[in-house]
C-alpha cells in the first residue's frame, strides 16, 4: 500500500494544539492509536438548558461529594433531573 505524508514539504506545520482540539494524523498507526485511546475510556455526554441559579445549585451540591467520580456522578444525575 502507497502512503504518503500528508505534507509535502515537511515544514513548520502544526502537529497539535495543547488541548487536542486540533491534531494532525501523519499515518495510520497514529490515527488507531488515538482511536483506541478514545475508545477504551468511559465518557459522558450531557447536554442541558439551566439557568445560571439552578446550574451553580447542581454545581454546590455535587462539589460536597470528595471523590471527583462521585462528584461527576452527582452532577450527572442532578442535570438530567
Amino acid at each position: 500500500m502507497n502512503v504518503t505524508k500528508p505534507l509535502d514539504d515537511n515544514g513548520e506545520n502544526i502537529k497539535k494544539t495543547e488541548k487536542q482540539g486540533f491534531y494532525r494524523f501523519d499515518n495510520i498507526e497514529e490515527l488507531e492509536t488515538a482511536f483506541n485511546v478514545l475508545l477504551s475510556e468511559e465518557r459522558n455526554f450531557f447536554s442541558s438548558m439551566k439557568g445560571k441559579k439552578e446550574l451553580g445549585k447542581i454545581i454546590e451540591i455535587a462539589s460536597r461529594e470528595e471523590a471527583y467520580e462521585k462528584k461527576a456522578e452527582v452532577f450527572l444525575k442532578l442535570i438530567k433531573g
